[in-house]
């Protein structure tokens, strides 16, 4: 049983399930620890990825696992915040293809959004660390200035 809680006063209650249950809770505080304990129940997953369509090779020994919400890059692992795979899924959805920013924008924080530019800088950057050798001169995601990004694969 996994519990995300910002405090933990419904505690005596999910002990007492627990009990009834015999199913031990683990109590999770953020959004953030909760993607970290996915990534690891996910790292648990011994299926192995062999569907090309379950991923994207965006250059040699880089790959962008959609299913898994991952990136694979020099045999290193890299797991995608919801928001890092919304920007990969959208730019992926249109590889090769530069994509507005404002389009961006709304495919991830929707229509609504108030979001600001720099909040999607924020997450190119994290997201340039994760999937290029050298994240100040991009190959992967490249930026189209006053215009917007597009995600590029450098495999035929």
């Amino acid at each position: 049983m996994i519990i995300l809680a910002e405090n933990l006063h419904h505690f005596p209650i999910c002990e007492e399930i627990s009990k009834r249950s015999g199913v031990k809770p683990i109590f999770i505080q953020s959004r953030q620890h909760f993607e970290a304990l996915l990534h690891l129940l996910r790292e648990g997953d011994s299926t192995p990825v062999t569907s090309k369509g379950e991923w994207i090779e965006l250059a040699p020994d880089v790959r962008f696992d959609h299913r898994r919400h991952l990136i694979h890059r020099h045999g290193k692992v890299y797991p995608l915040s919801s928001t890092e795979y919304k920007i990969m899924q959208s730019l992926s959805s249109q590889l090769g293809t530069p994509c507005p920013t404002m389009e961006l924008i709304d495919a991830v924080w929707g229509i609504h959004g108030h979001v600001g530019l720099d909040s999607l800088y924020v997450y190119i950057r994290r997201l340039r660390e994760k999937i290029e050798d050298n994240p100040s001169r991009p190959q992967l995601l490249i930026t189209h200035h006053g215009f917007g990004y597009e995600l590029r694969s450098l495999v035929s």
